[in-house]
């Protein structure tokens, strides 16, 4: 049992400016990874399998996707095998719906900490973040594993590949605090929020490419931050992928910015009054 022993402190009604928040988190930097470390310690606990998990999966993803579009629909990623085009996304995609699922219900979920003690709120989905980044990496794993099966060489790109994993990480967090914020106010969401996921991987180019989309359309398509996290990994992890425009990548990249900002802000105003809607 967590057990937090925290001295009562006022809480302004404004929110925290960025510079405070940092400073309380940094303060809270023990509790953030206790609880992360508890996370990561019952998620498998009671399972068949265990940690297995992890790698089942994305392999089980990428096995769907095998058949539905390499197979039946017979999408055209040559000179890249398949397999190897759509896996990066999908291990990809799934940080970012485990970051989105977890921290857009861990409020209502850890009621009885909110109401009774005081500690920065946004320690809560941080650690669900990550929690869901531990899963990520074991994941780049398995990427890289494929990669050697296809004898391909990772890209000479490669060293951009955590300014992609940190953009992935601030499109995640956005959208999870963004979600975390309404949930509170509105409990509908959350059973929402699975559909909109599901929805989510497939408007998202993770089993086909980007060039299957009109030009005229693909500015609409990048405002999807994931769209370029997704084709920023390609690059950087696939030889002879070509780097989709400067403009569209930029695009996504601020749309990555401008939701963890948003989110930001929200949950900052829904904070002030957590521990009385929860």
């Amino acid at each position: 049992m967590l057990v937090l022993v925290v001295r009562a402190q006022h809480i302004d009604s404004r929110p925290p400016d960025l510079g405070k928040r940092l400073a309380e988190l940094w303060a809270y930097r023990e509790l953030l990874l206790l609880l992360t470390w508890r996370d990561l310690r019952v998620r498998y606990a009671q399972t068949f399998v265990g940690l297995l998990w992890v790698l089942l999966q994305p392999v089980a993803t990428l096995a769907i996707f095998l058949i539905i579009f390499g197979r039946v629909i017979k999408i055209d990623t040559e000179p890249i095998p398949y397999s190897a085009f759509v896996f990066p996304a999908i291990v990809a995609w799934g940080y970012f719906s485990a970051v989105l699922r977890e921290s857009g219900t861990v409020i209502l979920q850890s009621a009885s900490m909110v109401s009774k003690v005081y500690f920065p709120r946004l320690i809560l989905p941080l650690s669900k973040a990550l929690t869901a980044a531990v899963e990520l990496l074991i994941g780049l794993v398995l990427v890289f594993g494929l990669l050697i099966w296809h004898g391909l060489a990772p890209s000479a790109c490669i060293w951009l590949m955590p300014l992609w994993l940190l953009v992935a990480l601030m499109g995640s967090l956005g959208a999870g605090l963004l979600v975390a914020a309404s949930t509170i106010r509105y409990r509908d969401l959350q059973h929402v929020l699975p559909f909109v996921i599901q929805i989510g991987l497939y408007v998202t180019p993770i089993g086909w490419p980007v060039r299957l989309v009109p030009e005229s359309w693909r500015l609409l398509l990048f405002l999807n931050p994931m769209t370029g996290i997704v084709e920023g990994l390609r690059w950087s992890l696939l030889p002879a992928y070509q780097l989709p425009q400067i403009g569209e990548l930029g695009l996504s990249l601020a749309a990555a910015s401008g939701l963890l900002g948003l989110g930001l802000w929200a949950f900052g105003r829904a904070e002030r009054r957590m521990a009385d809607w929860v």
